[in-house]
């Protein structure tokens, strides 16, 4: 209360109040009458309790306190909660345990030494997976004037925390051959870093012409391979494929677009030599590339300097998919979708290619215009803009191996498919024929909020966290206009590039701030599609299903925001997706 007299909030004025009523308070006890002070009836009180056990009081005591904090709810007068029903059961659960983790290492991220401060980082993350709404109010207060030195011990917990590495041991399933390895990069005395997964003996390696090419993510300010190896293990066991996933070099130490060339120098050595620096074959390779968050946004930039210099005297090979998860696409950080946007959106809700949007963003639907979690729970698991048959099919398919991921088939327009879990993923084309009986459901022409502003409370990544990592990711030299650089925001790239891309899957959490950059940008990469193969549209099954590997793959999943691929110990789901 200090700091509220003197009208300036600060951490060393409520540390000396605190200090001040614990010295009060002890000195209260310590040389005051032990039957109390004579006023009030505090002595009578005292000689009525005395009947009473310690253990007696001391429980009536926190009881009584428990519930005059809660008083408001055993009233029925609480506050209405506003992560209700935004999430499933399983990713809030999930955000839960993240968010004490999160409360926990922030708090103990200046302790030294080390080995003290991933102690307390435990204890500490105990207490706050236990007290959720202190959690959530010490990760706001961090997060609203966020450092860099925060973000890393927060986002960097799994790799750089011991303890947190023994517990989740048996989610990283082992592997032949898990290695570190180091190239010199020409010209500069920063060489490229990279991490190797490879589910089968080493000899085989040898004989692998196909390679997963992986630029993990992490606000381009943090997280190595080591954040990700759940995943990055399990793809390899999935596939049977060697996984590479790139270390690339953060900001703000090296600021854009540092970490696209150096990105793109790797792919450059890696294609011109055909994997054999990495121990293939060395005749022929083809690369899957994969990027989640900021390393999708690497990859289209990739992409992009790979088609620039294509009329050099030796073009690189482009790879044959790209798979980018929840995408960071687009710096413009607005508040309100233009019209074109929402254009774009309207044509999927009216298509049923994605039924809750019109929930999302009907703002005029709920007690709040800024409820986006809809008035009830919805029953759906997914939807996806098209099955994901065939987008691998540059890669030649290995036998079945037991495995827990639901798996995507080709089904009938609006006919469902079944998961393990019973629920109904809905399997839907994005090639713009329409249903039967469609629904017509339109946006209108009402303000609509962007995902980033709608999902502004989003419990992984809140938007004083993306201002932060976009000015560090850019730096203090840099001043790129965010409406027109496709570098920097690659939703803006001239649909001359994108018509050259290979094959694309995106997915994306329903819940996610980045959500509307994977469905305009997935448009977008349907209309060029359109452009160019829009003759398949007339042709026949057989003949339309010769080009189905030219198509674009979207996956949404409901109740889901960012980061699900790296909660595989936390949400059960989350091993379906990887």
């Amino acid at each position: 209360m200090i700091d509220h007299i003197v009208g300036r909030p600060s951490p060393s004025w409520k540390r000396t109040q605190v200090f001040l009523v614990l010295l009060f308070w002890i000195l209260r006890l310590l040389r005051g009458n032990r039957d109390g002070p004579r006023m009030l009836y505090i002595r009578r009180l005292n000689r009525l309790l005395s009947r009473f056990s310690p253990f007696q009081i001391i429980v009536t005591t926190l009881s009584t306190i428990y519930a005059f904090r809660h008083l408001d709810s055993i009233i029925g007068l609480g506050s209405p909660e506003p992560l209700a029903r935004l999430y499933s059961r399983s990713y809030y659960r999930a955000t839960w345990i993240t968010t004490g983790l999160d409360a926990g290492h922030a708090t103990a991220m200046n302790i030294q030494p080390k080995w003290l401060r991933n102690l307390a980082a435990m204890a500490f993350s105990a207490y706050y997976v236990i007290y959720a709404n202190e959690a959530d109010e010490k990760l706001r207060k961090y997060r609203a004037t966020a450092s860099i030195e925060m973000l890393r011990a927060t986002w960097e917990k799994t790799s750089k925390n011991p303890w947190i590495r023994a517990i989740t041991y048996f989610e990283r399933p082992w592997l032949p051959v898990v290695r570190k390895m180091v190239f010199p990069r020409p010209g500069s005395e920063h060489p490229f870093t990279v991490y190797l997964y490879f589910a089968r003996p080493e000899e085989e390696l040898k004989n692998q012409r196909e390679l997963l090419l992986d630029f993990p993510g992490g606000g381009f300010i943090c997280m190595s391979p080591l954040d990700h190896e759940e995943r990055l293990r399990r793809w390899a066991i999935r596939t049977g494929r060697p996984v590479l996933a790139v270390d690339y070099h953060k900001a703000p130490e090296f600021p854009y677009p540092f970490a696209i060339d150096e990105s793109f120098e790797l792919y450059e050595l890696i294609v011109k030599s055909k994997g054999r620096i990495l121990g293939m074959a060395g005749d022929k390779l083809s690369v899957i590339m994969s990027g989640d968050s900021a390393g999708a946004n690497i990859c289209c930039n990739i992409m992009f300097k790979i088609l620039e210099s294509a009329p050099s005297s030796y073009p690189l090979p482009k790879p044959i998919a790209l798979v980018l998860n929840y995408a960071a696409l687009d710096f413009n950080f607005t508040s309100w979708m233009a019209p074109g946007h929402l254009k774009v959106l309207r044509s999927q809700a009216s298509q049923g290619h994605i039924p809750g949007l019109e929930e999302m963003k009907d703002h005029f639907s709920g007690a709040s215009p800024l409820d986006v979690a809809g008035p009830t729970d919805r029953g759906r698991k997914s939807w996806t803009g098209e099955s994901a048959k065939g987008w691998t099919e540059g890669m030649t398919r290995l036998p079945s191996r037991p495995s827990s991921p639901v798996k995507r088939k080709t089904t009938p327009l609006g006919s469902p498919t079944i998961g393990r879990n019973g629920r109904k993923l809905w399997e839907e084309p994005m090639d713009g024929v329409k249903p039967e009986a469609p629904t017509k459901q339109t946006i209108g022409t009402r303000l609509t909020m962007t995902s980033r502003t709608g999902f502004f409370q989003d419990r992984i990544i809140s938007p004083s966290m993306m201002r932060a990592m976009a000015i560090l990711y850019i730096g203090p030299k840099s001043n790129p206009d965010f409406k027109t650089d496709y570098h920097i925001s690659p939703l803006l790239a001239p649909s001359s590039l994108l018509a050259e891309f290979p094959p694309l899957l995106m997915t994306c959490g329903e819940k996610d701030p980045f959500v509307d950059d994977t469905i305009r940008e997935a448009k977008r990469m349907k209309k060029r599609e359109g452009s160019r193969y829009g003759e398949s549209l007339r042709m026949s099954k057989k003949e339309s299903e010769a080009e189905d590997r030219e198509w674009v793959h979207m996956h949404i999943y409901e109740g889901w925001s960012h980061g699900y691929l790296q909660m595989a110990s936390l949400m059960h789901e989350a091993r379906d997706a990887i």
